[in-house]
Formats: structure tokens, C-alpha cells, sequence
């Protein structure tokens, strides 16, 4: 509970700062987190759920009390029990995706992988939290290579493609090279 508080807080300074940039990180971050969360309750009903919520308080007790999981007589890429696409490929993304946000606003890397680790953390602690406990790979694999991995190269490749001129080559590389802030820059985001 009192991990919730502390996000909470942070979101809520987030959102209310002066700077529009920390504004636009913070939203995109928590617009993906719900979206991960909804999207997870839509995939696996019975885990993610609404009648998977009841179990919510135990397993967020759980969650602060125990340590990640780290199951030793499993592959290091599916250690916390999911297949080694959720962690390598969704948390990839995830983490790049928040990492990205940050870099395109401003931010230094220290800044975006604080960002993504910060986001990584309110996945494993409050959303998912209230389902199972944390996953120690996950909680290293999307700031570490997610984050500065891949979101550095997408970010790197996107602003390769500058141009005075882009073309239409071009804007199509940058949209699929960042698509959510394509989009999010065409509603008027600005970074």
C-alpha cells in the first residue's frame, strides 16, 4: 500500500509540473501501463480479470514482502514463469517505448532509464502486482534492454531520419520507428 502511495505521488507531481515535457512522459507512461493492464485482463480473464481482483490485497501484500521471483531451475529469460517472448519481446518493447517517450522530450539517458525503471516498477509492484509477484528479470530486462538497449537505437535511428525535406520514405521510417509518438505529436503533444 504503501509503494501505491508512493507512485501515486510521484504521477501526481508529475502531471502537475511545470514542465510540459515531464507531463507528456508521465502520461504516455501511464497510458501505456492501463493499456498493458487492460490488455492483459482482455488476454488471461482469469488471472487479470475483474474476479481476479479479490485476491488483489494478498498478492500486493505478497508482492512488498517477498522478493521477485527467480526460479533457478528455469532458462534465465522465462525465470519468473512466462515464456521467454512475454519477457525478451513485451518487456523489450514496453521498456523502449517508455525510454523513447523521455529521449523525444528532452531527457537525458540517466533521465529515460530512471523513467523506464520507474514504470517497470509501478507494472511489477502495483498493476501486476495485484495478480503475482514481481518478476526479477523483468524488473532488470526492461530498463536495462528495453531502456538503454533498444530504446537508445530506436531513438537514434529515429533522429538519423531528420531531414529539412523528410519525404515520404522517411516519415514513414520515423512513424514506424516511433508510432505511438507520431501519433501522440499529431494530437498536439509536442515531443
Amino acid at each position: 500500500m504503501l509503494l501505491a502511495l508512493v507512485l501515486a505521488t510521484a504521477v501526481s507531481r508529475a502531471l502537475s509540473s511545470d514542465d510540459p515535457e515531464t507531463r507528456i512522459v508521465a502520461a504516455h507512461a501511464g497510458g501505456i501501463l492501463l493499456g498493458m493492464r487492460l490488455g492483459s485482463a482482455l488476454l488471461w480473464p482469469a488471472d487479470y480479470g475483474p474476479r481476479a481482483l479479490g485476491d488483489a490485497p494478498g498478492h500486493l501484500r505478497e508482492a512488498v514482502s517477498r522478493p521477485p521471483v527467480f526460479r533457478r531451475d528455469r532458462s534465465l529469460l522465462e525465470s519468473d514463469g512466462d515464456p521467454w517472448t512475454v519477457n525478451v519481446i513485451g518487456h523489450g518493447l514496453f521498456g523502449s517505448e517508455i525510454y523513447l517517450r523521455s529521449r523525444q522530450c528532452g531527457g537525458a539517458p540517466l533521465a529515460a532509464f530512471a523513467w523506464t525503471a520507474g514504470a517497470s516498477i509501478a507494472w511489477e509492484y502495483a498493476l501486476e502486482g495485484s495478480v503475482k509477484r514481481p518478476s526479477a528479470i523483468d524488473l532488470a530486462w526492461t530498463p536495462i534492454v528495453g531502456g538503454l538497449v533498444l530504446g537508445e537505437l530506436r531513438f537514434r535511428a529515429y533522429h538519423s531520419l531528420r531531414s529539412e525535406d523528410p519525404g515520404l520514405l522517411r516519415r514513414i521510417a520515423r512513424g514506424l520507428l516511433d508510432p505511438l509518438g507520431s501519433l501522440e505529436r499529431a494530437a498536439g503533444a509536442g515531443c
